[in-house]
């Protein structure tokens, strides 16, 4: 039962994720629609104008439940009837993504407010306070701009559920259900919810002004709510499906009569067509414009609460003249920050797909946009990942898009400063104090990490960590290794002995007394030659151990086998991230003594047990993320022989 779990959560998460299309397979649609509506056939009733859709195989997802073990008994005949399910969003539903983020802006900035009118005002200067306690100026009602936001949304959004052959009652009971509903609507009068009954659609038309006409709401907000357009959520029957939508206009509404007019025949599904002819489950494809908006939530959040901050520094600015230059520096300051944190969040010029499989093993299948960013081709040592329960390797990735580290910092120093002079004298002069000490500790950063950035300088390309049991070593424990390539070994061996006696000086001036512990540990780190161009160092207190050659850099918890990895060549080419595990071993770590007279004995037997129901489903897996000239593609499998 708790392997069922475990796999139906996965794959049901897969859902949340998104995927990408690649140009190769913009071809021979009429022949990629053909078998992915085998599948997904719900999905042949999504119009093929929708931008973002993803669709799920429920019948075969419904399969592999029962293949890991979920009796036919506990399966609700509901669930049962399902063939496949699918949602389809139209252009326009970014927007209210970003509506999402304002009213998280809005929410914060209340906060902001009561604590620019309350606690800062209470300590300000009385020159200061009155400007601080009449709070901050607003242009208009910001609950109109959501309101816009929302309204923008024109095209209607679909849900599709079809059933099996045979299982069309099932569709006759839902339907049932929401008739009656509807008729209740009719005999209590509910206000701004009518019954729409028209070309083959019943639902509701719903009249958000009528709602909130007699609600206690404030009256600016309420203005603002009631300008948001009537809109109807309807659903019909078309053979096998229950089609449901959402929409400002019921004549949009769009009913496929064949797959050629869905989505599956767009150039938006061609990722699918090499699916076949294994058993799709999930498949899915989000628009670059839902991408960028979901992206952009946290800036358009951080945008809106800094607003009042912001305006009541520049009102202070202008009915304070002499506190001009401080007061305008600092709302500058919080403007840039935004900015460069914007450099986070790029825009993506191409669809994020998914797609997941089952052909004996399950494969989960990512494409998407990682704004021109790549990995470098590395070749890494991988020596012992056969032992390793769980083995990890890849390459440097070129990040380009991040903020400006010294504009960042010292544009929270100047809002730190801006803040400190509507301070009382007291106070203020305790803060600008504390400033000028982060100031001049920021100042010395450079020089003191100098050593730390030649030591990360000197490294190359590639890096490999192996965590498992070195059993042919004789060991019992678990082993945990990393190799790391190296550029400039001199180098990495001057950027360590300068990061010692940099830590050892700071040691010196935080606690005086313990300035030489550092240099007395390193002082008993005993050297072995491993060959004429490697070194082992360990500790004679420990059985850790770091190998430095002409091109490698070891880190192990297990000298012999650090030294057994460093004996080995650097052997696999990567592009990228790869990892994978190995659950047999993997397990075999927590296992407790097996005895059989005592409690210890009876843990043992049930961990055993747990253990073997899991292997025989789940044994191991892989993961490999690829970026190329700005595209990434992820592709994870799960050995499942059990699911066979």
């Amino acid at each position: 039962m708790k392997a069922k779990h475990l796999i139906t959560t996965t794959m049901l998460a897969t859902l949340m994720m998104g995927g990408s299309m690649s140009p190769l397979y913009a071809q021979e649609t009429a022949t990629i629609t053909a078998t992915c509506a085998d599948n997904f056939t719900a999905a042949a009733y999504l119009p093929a104008e929708l931008d973002s859709f993803i669709t799920l195989n429920a019948a075969g997802m419904l399969e592999l439940t029962k293949k890991a073990g979920l009796p036919e008994e506990e399966i609700p005949a509901e669930l049962a009837a399902i063939e496949s399910v699918a949602l389809g969003l139209p252009a326009g539903w970014e927007h209210l993504y970003e509506a999402y983020g304002q009213i998280a802006g809005l929410l914060y900035q209340a906060i902001v407010e009561e604590g620019i009118k309350t606690v800062w005002a209470d300590m300000a200067d009385a020159a200061i306070a009155p400007i601080l306690r009449q709070g901050v100026t607003k242009a208009g009602n910001p609950v109109f701009s959501i309101v816009e936001t929302v309204n923008n949304i024109s095209q209607p959004a679909y849900a599709v559920l079809r059933v099996k052959p045979g299982q069309e009652q099932l569709l006759s009971n839902i339907s049932v259900k929401l008739t009656h509903g509807i008729s209740h609507l009719e005999v209590i009068a509910t206000p701004g919810c009518e019954p729409y009954r028209a070309n083959g659609w019943s639902g509701v038309s719903i009249n958000i002004a009528a709602i909130v006409e007699h609600e206690p709401i404030p009256a600016e907000y309420k203005e603002a709510v009631k300008q948001i357009k009537p809109f109807y959520c309807v659903y019909r029957v078309e053979g096998n499906a229950l089609i449901f939508a959402l929409c400002d206009d019921t004549a949009k509404l769009k009913v496929c009569t064949g797959v050629e007019e869905s989505v599956l025949s767009t150039p938006k599904a061609a990722f699918m067509q090499n699916m076949e002819p294994h058993q799709a489950l999930v498949a899915g494809s989000t628009a670059p414009a839902l991408l960028n908006s979901t992206n952009s939530i946290p800036l358009v959040t951080l945008n809106a609460a800094i607003a009042p901050i912001r305006d009541a520094l520049n009102r202070i600015a202008e009915e304070c003249p002499q506190m001009q230059a401080e007061m305008k520096s600092g709302a500058a300051s919080l403007q840039q920050i935004v900015t460069e944190l914007s450099k986070l969040m790029p825009a993506s010029n191409c669809p994020l797909t998914l797609k997941a499989w089952h052909d004996g093993d399950l494969h989960l299948s990512i494409e998407g946009d990682v704004y021109g960013d790549s990995f470098t081709t590395a070749t890494v040592n991988t020596a012992g990942k056969e032992e390793a329960a769980v083995y990890l390797y890849g390459s440097t990735f070129n990040t380009h898009n991040l903020p400006n580290l010294d504009t960042t910092v010292n544009c929270v120093f100047d809002v730190v400063n801006t803040y400190a002079y509507t301070l009382p004298a007291d106070a203020q002069s305790e803060v600008l104090m504390q400033l000028g000490s982060a100031r001049m500790v920021y100042a010395m950063l450079p020089g003191m990490l100098a050593p730390v950035k030649k030591m990360v300088d000197s490294l190359g390309n590639g890096w490999c960590v192996t965590m498992g049991r070195a059993e042919s070593e004789g060991s019992t424990e678990p082993y945990v290794g990393m190799s790391i390539n190296v550029a400039d070994r001199d180098g990495l061996a001057s950027g360590w002995k300068g990061t010692v006696n940099t830590i050892a000086g700071v040691v010196g001036m935080v606690a005086p007394e313990d300035a030489n512990l550092i240099q007395d540990a390193i002082a008993e780190v005993e050297e072995k030659q491993l060959s004429p161009t490697a070194t082992m160092y360990g500790h004679n207190q420990s059985p850790a151990a770091v190998v430095l050659s002409d091109s490698e850099l070891i880190i192990g918890s297990d000298f012999r086998y650090a030294g057994k990895i460093a004996a080995q060549p650097r052997t696999e080419s990567i592009s990228g991230i790869k990892m994978g595990f190995r659950l047999a071993p993997f397990l075999q770590f927590n296992c407790p003594p097996q005895r059989t007279c005592d409690e210890a004995g009876v843990q043992a037997l049930v961990y055993k047990a747990c253990c073997e129901q899991i292997l025989s489903i789940v044994t191991g897996g892989t993961l490999y993320l690829t970026v190329e000239d700005g595209k990434m593609k992820l592709n994870v499998d799960i050995t499942t022989p059990g699911l066979r």
